[in-house]
């Protein structure tokens, strides 16, 4: 036991260190080659530009109101669909009845792509935040419905007869036996509607905004500036990685017992 202890840390300080050095040797070799001019670096920067367009930004405020704005619209719209999404799914995976007349329904919805539905969105909720928070819950929604439905359909009936004999019923069985057991399946579904909640947030903020990274990216290729655009595109991207990192971790100390990071990789 004491010697995977000692690997686990090991493993983790060298994944990350092959990491930096990837990430440091793809911006030397992007500066290289733009310095070189083997391309127009108005169409592609190179990272020593952006850099100087985003401390730019930062000193200016754009930066930060264009975070913050995204932020929110993200933030609510990510825990109505997550709790619609997880609701549903321990609905359908546990009520046969319910199973036959919703799943075909919320399958066909789950393939309609967020960036159709914003038209209709605007019509509904016209262009100011309801709008945009609609279509970041429908894009979190389907990851969280689907991955809980599956998990609580996969839980054995041995435990649900087991609870029942020691006199649970209604929520009980729920929380002791359902959520438990179809906990690995809600973590892997989170994990990706945090990945397509700002998929569909980019889609909502191009079309009908005034603030955000992605109106930000928008209104620069309109301006033709594509020092901003990569400011704007990288910071989205962070954004996405972040949150995967912040809950796997906050999921690694509220569960010590989840191995699921280990499989999936770091």
């Amino acid at each position: 036991m004491q010697s995977r202890d000692i690997n686990i840390p090991s493993r983790a300080w060298s994944s990350l260190i092959v990491g930096l050095f990837t990430v440091v040797g793809v911006l030397t070799l992007w500066e290289l080659v733009s310095r070189v001019g083997l391309y127009n670096p108005q169409l592609f920067p190179p990272p020593s530009q952006i850099a100087l367009t985003f401390f730019q930004m930062v000193k200016s405020g754009e930066w930060a109101r264009d975070l913050g704005a995204s932020l929110s619209r993200y933030g609510i719209g990510f825990l109505l669909g997550a709790f619609l999404g997880i609701l549903l799914g321990l609905l359908t995976g546990r009520v046969q009845l319910l199973r036959d007349s919703f799943s075909p329904l919320l399958n066909f919805l789950r393939s309609t792509p967020s960036v159709a539905l914003i038209p209709l969105a605007i019509v509904w909720f016209g262009i100011g935040e309801s709008q945009k928070i609609f279509v970041v819950a429908w894009g979190v929604t389907f990851p969280l419905w689907l991955n809980t439905h599956a998990g609580v359909a996969e839980v054995e009936r041995e435990y649900v007869w087991a609870a029942q004999s020691l006199g649970a019923r209604g929520w009980r069985i729920y929380s002791e036996v359902y959520v438990p057991r179809a906990l690995p399946f809600i973590i892997a579904g989170t994990r990706m509607g945090i990945a397509t909640g700002f998929f569909a947030l980019a889609a909502a903020e191009m079309a009908g905004a005034f603030s955000g990274i992605a109106f930000r990216i928008f209104y620069s290729y309109q301006l033709f500036r594509t020092d901003k655009m990569m400011v704007a595109i990288l910071t989205i991207g962070l954004l996405g990685i972040v949150g995967d990192r912040l809950f796997v971790r906050v999921m690694r100390l509220l569960l010590p017992w989840w191995k699921g990071e280990e499989r999936v990789g770091n």
